[in-house]
């Protein structure tokens, strides 16, 4: 018994890729309905902390670009983030705003319940990151993972429905050799 590359490829390694594919957009679809969820005011974390710094990190990005966020460390609660998809939008409004902060002042949190994502900050009765704001903006990146998913399941789809009409319109001494 003689095994065929070409066997083994349309077989095995074909529809592999396609179940890796699909488990991929899987992701960007459900990621949307998690992490980039539109949550209620009331569901989001209060939290009143102590702040003590921040960092401005960076992190490098596909486009070939940078893609900047801030940590915030407290004193009596751990570090937080502002995301990049809103730090971008706000950055020098925001990063000025945090300078302003002395150490020791006591900030108002709205935090996130499935990650450590500041959806809203206000410190000395000053708001510095809008709970609205960011809400849109996480809900405007979700919808682009959706639709990117979306797109991926579509492709994936096309191509075996293809594959499959020009399987069917092979000869069938060229489908069955054996």
């Amino acid at each position: 018994m003689k095994i065929d590359s070409e066997e083994i490829f349309e077989k095995y390694i074909v529809p592999g890729f396609f179940v890796l594919i699909l488990f991929i957009a899987t992701i960007f679809i459900f990621s949307n309905f998690y992490w980039y969820k539109s949550v209620p005011i009331n569901k989001a974390i209060h939290v009143n902390a102590i702040y003590s710094s921040y960092e401005k990190k960076s992190q490098r990005i596909v486009r070939g670009g940078y893609s900047y966020y801030i940590i915030l460390e407290f004193s009596n609660y751990k570090k937080l983030e502002i995301e990049p998809i809103v730090f971008e939008v706000f950055d020098e409004q925001i990063e000025n705003a945090i300078k302003g902060i002395e150490p020791g002042t006591e900030v108002s949190l709205l935090i996130h319940p499935y990650g450590d994502a500041i959806l809203g900050l206000e410190a000395n009765g000053k708001k510095i990151l809008s709970y609205d704001e960011t809400q849109k903006i996480r809900t405007k990146e979700g919808i682009g993972f959706l639709i990117f998913g979306l797109i991926i399941y579509g492709i994936c789809i096309s191509l075996l429905v293809f594959l499959n009409k020009r399987k069917r319109r092979m000869p069938r001494y060229v489908r069955f050799k054996k």
